[in-house]
């Protein structure tokens, strides 16, 4: 994802030419973190917990119709999700396995303004999976910057993996970035026959190439919004959101 020109009178805060070129920069109203040049996190610094990304909104529609009693976040990157639920859900078991190290430390130093505390586990995720149980309703977002040399089939083992870890009340949210279209026909096959407890959404993003699978239990009603009194969402978020989960397609 490539920033926008009027995103580009910027500052270098940070740069660290590790495994991935980590790099930090703002100008007055943004700042954003670069994984090899590429945007992963943009904030916006008066209020950080707002959601920046189109993609990002894709990828938490489930909250329309979904409570879950925990969230396990698989990527931290710039902490964009992470601000967010813990704004509209600031009581709720909120954990984010990060691989690296450098990301979590970039977050804590330049993504983090008010100082939030926040369960950041560093560990690979196979490895924590194998260890953890994540019980019952619990949501799962799959949110991992993946290089383009990495194959595919590796990505799509360990979201095997992670589906065998659901239960028939948990939700799976899954971030794709650019895949083709037998990548994508592929996986929404696999998906159906590792989780029929669940029913399968897709979303593409509008001027965006990324692709948004969203895992529901089969007692989840996404025909009508959970009620206001219940729901984790701001009033305002949930009419253009209801949009946006109407252009979705169901398998």
């Amino acid at each position: 994802m490539r920033l926008p020109t009027q995103f580009q009178q910027e500052k270098l805060l940070y740069f660290n030419q590790g495994q991935e070129a980590i790099s930090v920069y703002e100008n007055s109203y943004y700042r954003w973190l670069n994984f090899s040049g590429i945007l992963q996190s943009l904030m916006l610094k008066s209020r950080p917990w707002q959601l920046t990304l189109p993609h990002h909104n894709t990828l938490l529609l489930p909250l329309l119709f979904y409570r879950p009693k925990q969230v396990i976040e698989l990527g931290l990157g710039g902490g964009n999700l992470l601000r967010f639920l813990k704004k509209v859900m600031p009581a709720i078991d909120l954990i984010s396995i990060e691989y690296q190290q450098s990301v979590i430390d970039c977050f804590q130093h330049y993504f983090n303004p008010e100082d939030r505390s926040s369960i950041l586990i560093h560990a690979d995720i196979r490895h924590w999976f194998h260890h953890h149980s994540p019980g019952g309703n619990n949501w799962i977002i799959y949110d991992i910057y993946q290089q383009q040399e990495v194959p595919d089939n590796n990505r799509n083992i360990l979201l095997q993996l992670l589906a065998k870890t659901l239960t028939p009340d948990s939700c799976f949210s899954i971030n794709l970035p650019e895949p083709s279209s037998p990548e994508l026909a592929l996986l929404l096959q696999e998906l159906r026959v590792w989780l029929p407890s669940h029913r399968v959404y897709y979303f593409t993003v509008s001027r965006y190439r990324n692709i948004i699978i969203h895992l529901l239990p089969l007692a989840c009603t996404p025909d009508k919004p959970a009620p206001l009194s219940t729901s984790y969402l701001p009033p305002k978020l949930i009419p253009p959101w209801l949009k946006c989960w109407q252009a979705g397609k169901v398998l």
